[in-house]
């Protein structure tokens, strides 16, 4: 200490009380350490002819002191679960809290190793917030259902980058609003979206098999998970709006998806939010002002179409799912040629909403499939079987009609291929944490644990699909599971559980069970050049996994060769 201070420099007065802060535990300083530090300080500062260097190691102390308190405070709050100050991979830093940690490992992971250690539920700092981690099934159900009413969506944290798209859509509503859009949204989205599906996934597919049975020729590389994108994107977009595959790519998707890229890169470097001086900040706000005007525009446009309609008598065109949700509002706007602003900015964020959640999810999830089948030679070929006894291999699929198809019951009996789907999203959890923040105090088990109102906490999505006492040897890939067993409630939540589960569930796995089950019977992937599969060890530089995209995607793209059964 007398070294520190033998020359007048206030900073390193406060550089001191940081690392006071950051070598001790916050519950372990005893008031004596305080005091012998002051009287030491104040001893070399005797002989200095500088008032204000007095004044500020002063007020440095008392700083630590306070903050010493507010974590003490902030850590009795947590009574009832352990309280990140001594976690392996560090203790926290002043106001930062976690927060590097958070950036040196993959956040879930991070989460995953406290729970191991620590138990179903931990209590950390980030930012200088109280932050809370569950993950079990029984205190996710308390949270998910019995307790629903104290729990809403997190949106001024972990989801105010991806405001911009989810608006005021049923994802973020709450209360009256939420229940009012999700039954005016539950009939078009269980019922008439599973009639429309397989008609626009087999003609995206029919698209993709012409650029792979071009890449047969030349035995070029495909990359599969850029391509999944917008195979996905052109099926929610056929199915939500009607846009042909053209117009989505070359509109929506060249506004839409780097709106999405640059909002998952703005929650891990939120500096990015501000950085107007650079091209990228205009750029992303000019995207999302297109995008909404665009999506706007067709809305308008589709609602003078059904009015005019109305006027005619009937329609004869195929109607979609936008036609699904305008119907379902039309006796809020009798007669209205025009459809109220308010309510124009309400479905676009509807729609942009499901464009979303629609096909980002469902991408990765085929992606991780197909990653999975080409370690797997036996598994692709009973994925292969399944597909071909359904589609049959003397029909050419890249040409067939959509009636053609199996009827919606006979899709059903795809059962591996869907299996496979639900175990990539086990093992990959490909949206591995979701966040809900709690708006009256919280007790859990009979008030064995404590969560404060306002607190944000999160549901370790991925802390429960590798768990060994719900999934036995969680890092095996094992479709089986879930063809053979039944499912513990609350122990598979990709799409999470309770009254606020996902809508689009079975829209996203009807889809993407027919495009796995298409190409597994018509091609033989193989690995591109370069290209390798991690499987199974995912220790240091091997986990497959993109650092902190969400949903998680591979860190490299997936490419493969291809040639033609």
């Amino acid at each position: 200490m007398n070294i520190l201070f033998s020359k007048p420099d206030w900073f390193r007065v406060l550089l001191l009380s940081a690392l006071a802060l950051r070598c001790r535990p916050v519950e372990a300083v005893p008031g004596q350490t305080l005091v012998h530090l002051v009287q030491d300080t104040l001893y070399n500062l005797r002989n200095e002819d500088n008032s204000n260097l007095v004044y500020s190691s002063i007020v440095a102390f008392l700083l630590m002191v306070l903050l010493q308190r507010f974590y003490r405070h902030r850590a009795m709050l947590c009574y009832g679960m352990p309280v990140m100050t001594h976690p392996p991979q560090g203790r926290p830093w002043p106001f930062l809290g976690h927060a590097l940690n958070f950036l040196s490992y993959r956040p879930w992971d991070l989460l995953m190793s406290w729970h191991n250690l620590y138990g179903p539920i931990v209590c950390f700092d980030l930012l200088g917030s109280t932050m809370f981690s569950l993950a079990s099934p029984s205190l996710l159900k308390l949270v998910l259902q019995s307790k629903i009413q104290s729990v809403k969506k997190d949106i001024s944290n972990t989801m105010k980058h991806f405001i911009v798209i989810l608006g005021t859509g049923i994802v973020t509503s709450e209360n009256q609003s939420w229940i009012k859009q999700r039954l005016k949204m539950s009939h078009p989205l269980r019922v008439e979206v599973l009639e429309m599906i397989p008609r626009q996934t087999l003609l995206a597919v029919q698209r993709w098999m012409t650029k792979l049975d071009a890449a047969c020729e030349t035995q070029e590389s495909v990359e599969v998970g850029s391509s999944l994108r917008h195979l996905t994107l052109q099926v929610i977009s056929g199915t939500f709006l009607s846009l042909s595959a053209e117009e989505s790519d070359s509109t929506f998707a060249k506004m839409y998806l780097p709106i999405v890229d640059e909002s998952n890169l703005r929650v891990w470097h939120p500096y990015r939010a501000y950085l107007f001086m650079l091209p990228v900040f205009w750029k992303y706000l000019w995207n999302v002002h297109n995008l909404n005007r665009y999506v706007s525009h067709l809305i308008r446009v589709r609602w003078l179409v059904r009015q005019q309609e109305r006027i005619n008598g009937g329609s004869v065109r195929t109607q979609d799912i936008l036609d699904g949700v305008l119907k379902a509002h039309e006796k809020e706007f009798p007669h209205q040629m025009n459809l109220p602003e308010m309510a124009v900015r309400q479905f676009r964020d509807e729609m942009k909403t499901f464009m979303l959640a629609g096909h980002e999810t469902s991408a990765a999830m085929m992606t991780w499939t197909l990653y999975e089948l080409l370690a797997n030679t036996a598994l692709m070929q009973r994925v292969s079987e399944e597909g071909a006894s359904l589609f049959a291999r003397n029909v050419d699929w890249s040409r067939a009609g959509a009636d053609e198809l199996p009827s919606n019951d006979q899709l059903k009996h795809l059962i591996l291929s869907e299996a496979c789907l639900r175990e990539s999203l086990r093992k990959y959890s490909v949206v591995p944490i979701v966040a809900r923040r709690t708006v009256e105090d919280l007790y859990l088990e009979d008030g064995k644990y404590f969560i404060p109102k306002g607190s944000s906490f999160l549901i370790n999505i991925q802390a429960i699909h590798h768990d060994p006492n719900l999934w036995p040897n969680p890092m095996r890939f094992d479709p089986d599971r879930f063809v053979d067993g039944e499912i513990v409630p609350y122990t598979f939540l990709p799409f999470i559980a309770g009254p606020r589960n996902c809508l689009g569930q079975h829209l996203a796995l009807l889809e993407s069970k027919m495009v796995i089950s298409l190409l597994a019977q018509r091609y033989i992937f193989s690995l591109g050049e370069g290209a390798t599969l991690e499987v199974d060890d995912w220790e240091n530089d091997k986990d497959p996994r993109h650092r902190f995209m969400v949903p998680v995607v591979p860190k490299e793209e997936l490419k493969v060769t291809v040639q033609r059964k």
